[in-house]
């Protein structure tokens, strides 16, 4: 039986407990069914949630300290997230490790300045105003071209510099719950302010997005958390598995 696919768009409107009843039932039921769609309509619950619970109204002094505190008292402890890294200088290292006050406070101020997580939303939407059209990513469809030569040779850690001027940084290698071989990548456009988070896992030798998610970036790199934890809620739900060590990525990228 072949897999229904839902936009985006709806399901995003799942999300945010905006669509129709009707559609609601048979997207659920899909869902039921299809582990891999479960996991995108929960990636797009953490980062609605993500962005009601870290939204500031015109708090400030005493008030806004006591926001940025919160949000890494929540953080903490859960332990395996990332590390406070800024997405142009981040290193291959396990996934889900947590960021520290700093990350909390940057986020916290982003959104006290107004900025939002930006949600992907159909197939190759300006993630924002100005930057320009993403390279890559339109979900469920098959990379080619400089991305996806980039994507079977470059190891963990390193970059590429793709034909638009954007940089391409391998984040990591992993198998899902399937055994299929993936990648977790980060576009980044620095002059634009914008990443796009992505997986790749290879598909009858091509590579296939499976996620995406087009966010704001500051100056200096840094991206709102709850894009990372509607990353993190894909890969818990597609089971993904640690990273490969060099070697094994190596011998899984030559052998695909």
């Amino acid at each position: 039986m072949s897999r229904v696919e839902f936009a985006d768009e709806e399901l995003m409107a799942l999300a945010d407990g905006a669509l129709d009843p009707v559609r609601t039932r048979r997207v659920e039921a899909a869902a039921a069914g299809d582990p891999v769609l479960a996991a995108r309509i929960e990636a797009f619950r953490v980062a609605r949630r993500a962005t009601r619970e870290a939204r500031i109204d015109a708090e400030g002094g005493d008030a806004l300290q006591a926001r940025i505190a919160s949000i890494a008292r929540a953080a903490q402890p859960q332990a395996d997230r990332r590390a406070p890294q800024s997405l142009p200088a981040r290193p291959a290292q396990p996934r889900r490790s947590w960021r520290d006050l700093s990350m909390a406070a940057s986020v916290a101020l982003a959104f006290a300045v107004g900025g939002a997580i930006g949600y992907v939303g159909s197939p190759g939407e300006d993630p924002g105003e100005g930057a320009g059209a993403p390279t890559v990513i339109a979900v469920a469809a098959p990379l080619d071209g400089t991305v996806a030569e980039a994507l079977a040779q470059i190891p963990s850690g390193a970059r590429a510099r793709l034909p638009d001027g954007r940089e391409m940084h391998a984040v990591s290698t992993f198998r899902d719950g399937g055994s299929a071989l993936c990648r977790e990548v980060e576009i980044v456009d620095v002059n634009a302010r914008t990443a796009v988070l992505a997986v790749a896992c290879s598909e009858r030798a091509a590579w296939v997005v499976r996620f995406s998610m087009a966010v704001p970036a500051g100056g200096d790199g840094y991206v709102p958390a709850g894009a990372l934890e509607a990353l993190d809620a894909y890969l818990a739900g597609i089971d993904a598995g640690p990273p490969l060590e060099d070697d094994e990525e190596q011998a899984a990228l030559a052998g695909r």
